[in-house]
């Protein structure tokens, strides 16, 4: 019965370690992605219809690229993401802030995984492309952040971006405060 109990406790010890060896490293927090100042988008779209957040990527403070494994919504509320999309910064279509649908007509867009991001001159520059959709039971949706997940250096990253999107109900957003 001894011998038993050993065995099992042996058991669950190398199954415990293949689980710890086979799981990848949790991801730092920072990182050579600068973290910008905050930005704020707001707009007024009806419920169910899709629209177009366009935001930039943030820089790399690195000496060379970074490539990018997730783009990610923090703090959704109220809205669904139909598509995280990057396209050619050097387009004037691409760096639209807020538009009618998605995807946007006439815009080369690449997936986001496996994005490279390049210190300023070094390569080509990216924006996102965000599409959102209003859910109808919500007056006001919200995205507070987004969660950049990258590799650089052989190691994972994360960071969170303050840029907030705020897609109001028609007539219902605030006037600016003076």
């Amino acid at each position: 019965m001894r011998t038993l109990s050993w065995l099992l406790i042996a058991a669950v010890s190398v199954g415990v370690v293949f689980v710890l060896l086979g799981r990848p490293a949790p991801a730092e927090q920072g990182g050579p992605l600068a973290v910008t100042d905050p930005v704020a988008v707001e707009y007024e779209y009806a419920a169910g219809k899709e629209s177009t957040w366009g935001s930039a990527l943030p820089e790399t403070t690195g000496s060379s690229a970074v490539s990018v494994t997730k783009v990610e919504p923090v703090g959704l509320v109220g809205l669904d993401v139909v598509g995280i999309q990057a396209c050619d910064a050097s387009s004037a279509s691409c760096s639209i802030v807020d538009s009618p649908g998605w995807p946007q007509p006439g815009i080369t867009t690449i997936p986001v995984e496996g994005l490279r991001v390049w210190p300023a001159g070094q390569g080509p520059a990216y924006a996102l492309q965000i599409g959102v959709r209003r859910q109808a039971n919500a007056p006001m949706g919200i995205i507070e952040g987004l969660k950049f997940t990258y590799a650089a250096g052989g190691k994972q990253y994360e960071v969170v971006e303050p840029w907030t999107l705020r897609v109001y109900a028609p007539g219902t957003m605030p006037a600016p405060s003076s």
